[in-house]
Formats: structure tokens, C-alpha cells, sequence
């Protein structure tokens, strides 16, 4: 068997070419790091976006009832139900996001060697 057949074929491409090549690639993934990491922060804001919303209603909500007679039974207490609703959705949503998103990753502890 010829031991030059066994070779990478990358080997036998003139340096310039292979070089061109890598920094292709290395462009390529520096592109689609990028574009990850838009999307990633498009999704965070959106999220803070919704949260901070509902939060302000909330927080409206909370107010009038101080001030006012308003019952918690009441319309406001309704649209406070809602919001703080709405907070907790968004939030289990971002967690199921995450954990769908990352692996589990399940710790291994190094087998115990009595000897030692």
C-alpha cells in the first residue's frame, strides 16, 4: 500500500490554497459566532422588554391600591393577577428556553481509588 495514498489529501494542497482555506473558515465561524450572539441578545431583549412591561403594570396596580378603595377583587386586581401572571410565563419560558438550549451536563466524580 502506498503510504502517500493513506494521507491526508489537505497535505498535497499547496500551502497558499490550504491557508486561504482556514482563514475561510475561521471567517465563516467568526460570522455565525456573531450572528449567534445577535440573536441571543435579540431574545434577551425582547424578554427583558416584556418582563419590565408587565412589571410596570403591576407595580400601577399596586399603586392604586394604596391610594385608593380599590379592592384586590376588583378590575385592578385583576390586571395585577395578569401581569404578575404574565411575569411568571415569560420567565418559565426563558428558563425552558435555556435548559433546551443547554445540554445537561451531568457531574462525574472521579472514581475513588481506595488505595490512595
Amino acid at each position: 500500500m502506498n503510504s502517500m495514498a493513506s494521507a491526508p489529501a489537505n497535505l498535497w494542497r499547496p500551502v497558499s490554497v490550504r491557508e486561504k482555506d482556514t482563514e475561510f473558515s475561521l471567517q465563516r465561524d467568526t460570522q455565525i459566532a456573531r450572528q449567534q450572539s445577535l440573536d441571543v441578545a435579540e431574545r434577551f431583549g425582547f424578554l427583558v422588554h416584556e418582563v419590565r412591561s408587565a412589571l410596570g403594570t403591576a407595580t400601577l396596580a399596586i399603586h392604586a391600591l394604596k391610594l385608593g378603595n380599590i379592592t384586590a377583587g376588583g378590575a385592578t386586581g385583576t390586571v395585577l393577577k395578569r401581569s404578575l401572571s404574565a411575569m411568571g410565563e415569560l420567565i418559565s419560558r426563558a428558563l425552558a428556553e435555556v435548559r433546551h438550549a443547554v445540554p445537561e451536563q451531568r457531574q462525574t466524580s472521579p472514581a475513588k481509588n481506595p488505595a490512595c
